[in-house]
């Protein structure tokens, strides 16, 4: 966990460096990923920056199943009602919405969602209405 957090602190630090940052984390145990057989996500990365309250910037990642690989999307969001509503970066489209609330994220992806291991290696995609498309974070004491 350590090194997921210390390579999401690295992809945020050109665009938050002075802002506020929040981390949230879930890695999915053995008896969970067991009873959900179809589960492709087994941990979940969450970091959002910025000091507006109404836009802020997201950078989601996910590790899957037989991968020790984490793949990433970086989204721009802007604030309806208690959620943050997130576009990847040049898109039109919200792919996923964050909830927060006690210290807990709830993503919930809402449009095809592509992560990436870099600009040139593979791509995963999570679409909405499956298993891999709501995860509940606990928040990251940093």
């Amino acid at each position: 966990m350590k090194y997921l957090i210390a390579l999401m602190l690295l992809i945020t630090s050109a665009t938050s460096f002075a802002a506020p940052l929040e981390e949230y984390y879930r890695a999915y145990s053995p008896a969970h990923l067991r009873s959900h057989p179809t589960q492709q996500v087994t941990k979940v990365i969450l970091t959002i920056v910025g000091t507006s309250s109404d836009f802020k910037e997201a950078h989601l990642g996910i590790t899957l199943r037989g991968s020790s690989k984490t793949y990433f999307v970086s989204s721009t969001c802007v604030r309806k009602a208690k959620d943050l509503l997130c576009t990847d970066y040049g898109g039109e489209t919200t792919t996923f919405k964050v909830t927060k609330k006690n210290g807990k994220a709830v993503v919930r992806i809402v449009a095809d969602t592509t992560f990436y291991l870099s600009e040139t290696e593979r791509e995963v995609k999570l679409s909405a209405g499956t298993e891999d498309s709501v995860f509940s974070l606990n928040i990251v004491k940093l």
